[in-house]
């Protein structure tokens, strides 16, 4: 039990730093009363959620005495939106027709005016910077206007949302057939591995997803809480359909994997509001945070429906061509809805690699793979065979991040809410990784290990091989189970644990 000890010990230090700081953060910080007012004005007084690539007019005005020879525009930050041309001052009074702007109809103290032409580029926040010079080129005059710039909308993405949705159901659908009940029932009387898992996705994930992002975004700026609660908030998720499709591409518990599922995304009903409304506010306290029950509904729906229906399938028509062809048809479905999900999901929130930098590509592949290894370690504890060991590592570190999208979208106001989705966005690329390369492993072995047992089959059988007489029984007697039953598993695993 020293590894328990160990992450126990983990979990109270994380709990611990995450209240001590926390009560550093609390201290109020002292505002000025009375802000100095610009010498140059703005009309409109702020930019609020230009569209990408929308080109806005705004005019400046200000009531100095000095002679305005030139002006200068510029951008604070280049990526977020740019000046694409001003004019120079123009001395007078503005003509203005709009009846919103009496305040500077009133005003007959103006002495220069002009315009400056601003395009929105990239989702995000911005400074306008406009300064007065007159013919000595001195500063006579600056002012500065806040800007903000939304996402255009794609109806790409909604195209995306739904492919996907189809495909997953039909996933879930080729899992009910394919599951074996008897297992199934098994683990249901004896329900150590879905406790297991909610112990890690629960418990130690938002609790490392917190501890990381105190790590790797320890500044106090707007921008890095942002960050902080995009971590936080992904370690608090629910586990996603993804983990089925690899459990199964990996050879681990299919069966064991859906319950998993199904189990976590029930318990997320209470688990996920309990953690955000807990830590949420110590990362944000301005948030008010949103809980989607609808979308997590949506989820739990999405997952028993097509799941069952393929389940009463199997039961009604045990060992039947359909049941033994949907088994066959599981494994390159999955490998389709991931390949679909990483090229196409990629294309559709293309603007999010805009966000990156060393720290989320760091988060990005971090997070889950200490969700795999904590997962793991703890499925060993408790001497779980191979295939559920698997199956446990992968249902805590891959997660449902399109719930942190969608309460960052609720809960933090644009463009900010789209900002912090670069880490939920970071993690559904970088998830994978890990799990590419343990399947690529995986697939060499067994590619290996067929080739040399073709080598020996012709000469001298593998029953009379010393030492390799478990390994033939174990293999025919997971084929002749198979073609018994006609269901269950088409889980590679079952010839790892046999040889084991």
């Amino acid at each position: 039990m020293a590894f328990g000890r160990v992450w126990l010990s983990i979990s109270m230090f994380l709990l611990a730093a995450a209240l001590q700081w926390s009560s550093v953060n609390a201290v109020v910080r002292a505002e000025d009363t009375e802000p100095e007012l610009p010498v140059v004005a703005f009309y409109p007084e702020t930019l609020d959620l230009i569209t990408e690539g929308k080109t806005v007019q705004v005019m400046w005005y200000t009531n100095i005495t000095d002679n305005a020879e030139t002006v200068d525009a510029k951008m604070a930050k280049w990526r977020e939106a740019e000046v694409a041309d001003f004019g120079e001052p123009i001395q007078g009074t503005p003509q203005l027709e709009d009846a919103n702007a009496t305040d500077i109809l009133s005003m007959t103290d103006i002495s220069y005016y002009g315009y400056v032409n601003v395009t929105a580029k990239f989702v995000g926040f911005n400074t306008l910077l406009v300064k007065l010079y007159n013919e000595m080129n001195e500063t006579v005059a600056e002012g500065e206007m806040a800007m903000t710039v939304k996402l255009k909308s794609d109806n790409l993405i909604t195209i995306y949302t739904y492919v996907v949705g189809v495909t997953t159901a039909v996933v879930y659908f080729l899992m009910g057939m394919t599951i074996d009940l008897q297992v199934v029932k098994g683990i249901a009387k004896r329900p150590v591995g879905p406790a297991v898992g909610i112990f890690c996705q629960y418990i130690m994930m938002p609790l490392i997803s917190f501890g990381l992002g105190l790590a790797l975004y320890s500044g106090d700026s707007f921008e890095e809480r942002l960050m902080r609660l995009g971590m936080f908030l992904s370690g608090c998720c629910p586990g996603g359909g993804a983990s089925n499709m690899w459990t199964h591409l990996l050879g681990g518990s299919l069966d064991l994997s859906c319950m998993m599922t199904c189990v976590s995304t029930f318990v997320s009903f209470a688990s996920v509001p309990l953690w955000v409304l807990t830590l949420g506010p110590v990362i944000m306290s301005d948030a008010d945070f949103v809980i989607p029950y609808i979308d997590i509904t949506i989820t739990v729906i999405s997952l028993i429906i097509p799941c069952g229906v393929g389940i009463l399938l199997q039961a009604k028509f045990p060992g039947s061509k359909m049941v033994r062809f949907c088994s066959k048809m599981m494994s390159p479905f999955c490998a389709m809805n991931l390949i679909l999900i990483f090229t196409f999901g990629t294309y559709c929130y293309l603007y999010i690699f805009t966000l990156f930098d060393w720290r989320t590509l760091v988060a990005g592949i971090a997070l889950p793979t200490l969700g795999y290894t904590a997962g793991s370690i703890f499925a060993a504890l408790f001497r779980m065979d191979t295939a559920r060991i698997i199956a446990v590592g992968v249902e805590t570190g891959v997660q449902n991040y399109t719930i942190a999208l969608v309460i960052l979208i609720l809960t933090v106001s644009s463009p900010a809410g789209e900002i912090a989705t670069a880490l939920p966005g970071a993690f559904m690329l970088f998830t994978p990784l890990p799990l590419l390369i343990l399947l690529f492993i995986r697939k060499s072995y067994l590619w290996y290990r067929n080739r040399h047992s073709d080598k020996l089959s012709p000469s001298t059988g593998l029953k009379d091989v010393p030492g390799k007489t478990g390994v033939s029984k174990g293999v025919a007697h997971h084929q002749s189970d198979v073609e018994k039953k006609g269901s269950g598993i088409d889980n590679l695993a079952a010839e790892l644990s046999d040889k084991v």
